[in-house]
């Protein structure tokens, strides 16, 4: 009876981490998915401020002013060129 009891509490407990491991992989997953979404965004607002920094210089708009409407660093602006 004891050896019984034993391998059913052995069996519970395997199957508690196991699930346990699976809730832990779909919380990963949702983590990374989250992630990969917010750097879309982030690069599509970055795409978004070079064209209209690049429009803006087509313009003859002075540099000072496009750096500070767009936000973007001399760096990424000195790469449109």
């Amino acid at each position: 009876m004891a050896i019984e009891q034993f391998g059913k509490v052995s069996a519970d407990e395997r199957l508690r981490y196991h699930l346990m491991d699976l809730e832990k992989a779909e919380r990963d997953r949702i983590s990374e998915a989250n992630y990969v979404i917010k750097q879309a965004k982030l690069e599509g607002k970055l795409e978004a401020k070079l064209e209209d920094a690049a429009k803006m210089m087509e313009e003859k708009i002075p540099v000072s002013v496009i750096l500070k409407v767009t936000g973007l660093t001399q760096e990424q602006l000195n790469k449109l060129n």
